[in-house]
């Protein structure tokens, strides 16, 4: 009797839930000709995904999902994901969508192409481009994010909470992607220690407090 109470009292949760289109975002494709870049590919799409998640009426998939999906395909190390595997990749993740895209860089100028994609169709439901220096990287995702969204009609639930991914400058965010990517190559006590320096070095970037004290956690429970 119990378990039939608790399970009709997260029906409309669950109900809600099911509303809200699933997104995956992709490891962005370097075309910037730096090879110290490719690093960024995983430290813009956790800013991304931070975002996002902030914002009623989309549900994201968490980047370690992501992660996972890509061990099982074999494709980690896959630096262009073809429409046959982002559609494989959006089928294993549940996600209705997929945002793919792509660093390039002109001189002084970045530019972050993305294209949001429904999964079932391969219909590229948006396209957006932001462009700016490199060290506008936080303005860049943050207006992107906003194209994306507007597209499917999201409403941002807390402005402020943006500021979580608030990163100074390109450099920082370079520190943190390199951490991410030690993470993920199982390097735990090399990460945890990576992202600790980029904490000291930029105090105020928020995500990097969270995923440092993340780390530090799961490194001390194993």
């Amino acid at each position: 009797m119990r378990a039939l109470l608790v399970t009709l009292l997260l029906l409309p949760r669950l109900a809600a839930a099911a509303e809200r289109p699933a997104v995956s975002v992709l490891y962005f494709e370097n075309r910037t000709g730096k090879a110290d870049y490719d690093v960024l590919r995983k430290g813009l799409a956790d800013m991304i995904v931070s975002d996002l998640a902030i914002w009623d009426g989309v549900t994201v998939v968490e980047r370690e999902r992501l992660e996972s999906v890509l061990g099982e395909l074999k494709l980690q190390h896959t630096r262009a994901f073809d429409a046959a595997s982002r559609q494989k990749i959006g089928q294993l993740l549940g996600a209705q969508y997929i945002l793919a895209g792509t660093l390039n860089l002109a001189g002084q100028t970045l530019a972050i192409d993305a294209q949001l994609i429904e999964v079932q169709t391969g219909v590229v439901r948006v396209a957006a481009r932001a462009t700016g220096t490199p060290d506008r990287v936080f303005d860049l995702e943050q207006d992107l994010v906003n194209r994306i969204t507007a597209a499917i009609d999201a409403k941002l639930k807390d402005p402020g909470a943006r500021r979580r991914v608030q990163v100074p400058d390109l450099k920082t965010l370079l520190s943190y992607s390199r951490a991410i990517d030690l993470w993920d190559r199982g390097r735990l006590d090399e990460a945890a220690q990576a992202m600790r320096l980029v904490v000291s070095q930029a105090p105020t970037f928020i995500m990097a407090r969270e995923r440092a004290a993340w780390m530090l956690l799961d490194v001390g429970a194993n």
